[in-house]
């Protein structure tokens, strides 16, 4: 059985020295990993009345998680193990400042778009577009059922996933169902600038990265959501050099 899109991304990482885990932040919204350097990922179930492991190396962290044939929640928060890959995963030389939803205007343009997960800016789209959906687990108002992906998805134009399709281990069922044609991003502070995402058929990773950690730390433990943290910034890397 070919191996999932995670397995496949830590069989590639880095060939970096792994590092101890100095801390681990989770506030209600956003969870931080601190090894040689600071990754983000949402969380996957708000809160989580649990301690994060001790005494263990990034490394020890990422594969307690993919190691488990189920995921061990709640007693392993999967936050954890996307915030370690992506301490592990900096953005590359090529990446650019470009916020997510200007380009999801730009490629949508008079064509079908759906994204997976109620990012803030969906409210302000559609306007623009052939046809707009957006698919949730636990829709809001003007949402649509997750349930409804096999009937929207393969004919879709433009498909933006969140990066917490990692967490809840629907990332490849939704990859399937994506045509090869379509113009297909990943979103979010989850999101790991990982090569690995464009083998499997992503045309561009819309990540963040934290260039203040004192500030980003705080936010995290104050239980702020990303788009109201401090200390990061949006990252995009495309596969294509051309917008």
């Amino acid at each position: 059985m070919k191996p999932s899109i995670l397995h496949q991304i830590v069989s590639n990482l880095p060939d970096v020295k792994d590092s101890p885990v100095a801390k681990i932040i989770q506030g209600d919204c956003m969870c931080a990993v601190q090894g040689n350097r600071t990754g983000l990922a949402s969380r996957s179930n708000g809160l989580f009345e649990i301690s994060p492991p001790q005494d263990k190396t990034v490394m020890e962290l990422i594969r307690l998680f993919i190691d488990t044939p189920t995921a061990p929640s709640p007693a392993f928060d999967p936050s954890w193990c996307m915030g370690s890959i992506n301490s592990l995963l900096p953005p590359p030389d090529n990446a650019i400042d470009f916020k997510a939803q200007d380009l999801i205007l730009k490629k949508g343009e008079g064509k079908r778009v759906v994204v997976i997960g109620h990012f803030p800016f969906v409210e302000r789209m559609g306007d623009r577009f052939a046809s707009f959906d957006v698919l949730e687990l636990s829709p809001k108002p003007g949402d649509v059922p997750a349930a409804k992906a096999p009937e929207l998805l393969p004919q879709a134009d433009v498909i933006a996933l969140t990066g917490t399709t990692f967490l809840n281990n629907t990332l490849d069922a939704l990859v399937d169902l994506c045509p090869k044609n379509a113009f297909l991003m990943m979103l979010g502070p989850t999101t790991p600038f990982s090569p690995v995402l464009f083998d499997a058929g992503f045309d561009v990773l819309c990540g963040s990265e934290v260039v203040d950690e004192a500030t980003a730390l705080q936010g995290i433990a104050q239980g702020l959501p990303f788009k109201k943290l401090q200390g990061v910034r949006y990252r995009m890397v495309l596969r294509e050099k051309n917008l």
